[in-house]
């Protein structure tokens, strides 16, 4: 049960299993409460006796059927204005795109942004494994670095939840390049090759783009070389 007594704030809590979920007795006097979830309390999910103004504004209220505007239980007449009558909608999660980056290279960072109206917890994991959990915010982005990481393949997986224990999912594919592969680039090999002929040794050059990173490549060109330096022979 949240309890307090004068001039405080309540707000995005998930009010539940208990006796009553909030009791304002005569000297809790100017409280606002407000975006709570107020849901299985046994005898009373709220109730305000107190003669002070609090403002009750967005709760939710399992016992609700009044709609929008909810009658408050208790002795101080209160009436919460945009009560929610139902919180069955699921957060609404960005997704961002996959990201490849070149090892040792940094500010590479993966940004999501949540909307719910009563956002709760998130849990962050890295193949599978639980790495971060905490507080999210509507609408506040929530921001994680991914540097430093060894070359490979990575997926990172955030999920969000509200008060009512809705969830929303989603997943970045992070690839990580090595220094030596993505550094290769395309070389010029030049390639000479001696045909022995009946009148004498002639030498002839061909020059073959290959990249620079790939021996099978080299040795594909070579052996084109000589087939054809041997087709030329035979014409000659």
């Amino acid at each position: 049960m949240i309890s307090f007594r004068y001039s405080q704030l309540s707000i995005q809590n998930n009010v539940y299993n208990n006796y009553y979920g909030l009791l304002l007795t005569n000297y809790n006097e100017e409280n606002t409460i407000s975006g709570n979830y107020f849901t299985n309390n046994v005898i009373k999910d709220v109730i305000d006796d107190s003669i002070g103004d609090n403002v009750w504004s967005g709760n939710y209220y399992s016992d609700n059927i009044q709609g929008s505007i909810y009658y408050i239980p208790g002795l101080s007449d209160s009436i919460d204005f945009n009560a929610l009558i139902s919180e069955s909608d699921p957060p609404i999660l960005t997704s961002p795109d996959d990201i490849t980056y070149t090892e040792d290279t940094q500010f590479h960072t993966i940004k999501w942004s949540g909307s719910d109206i009563f956002p709760d917890k998130y849990f962050l994991f890295l193949n599978g494994t639980l790495i971060d959990s905490n507080i999210w915010y509507n609408e506040i982005p929530l921001v994680i670095r991914i540097d430093n990481l060894k070359p490979g393949h990575y997926n990172f997986t955030l999920q969000v939840f509200d008060l009512a224990n809705n969830s929303a999912v989603d997943t970045v594919f992070v690839t990580v390049m090595s220094q030596t592969v993505s550094s290769n680039v395309i070389s010029t090999v030049t390639t000479t090759v001696t045909a022995i002929t009946s009148s004498g040794s002639s030498s002839t050059s061909e020059t073959v783009q290959t990249p620079g990173f790939s021996m099978t490549t080299i040795l594909i060109s070579i052996i084109l070389c000589i087939l054809v330096l041997s087709y030329r022979k035979q014409k000659w």
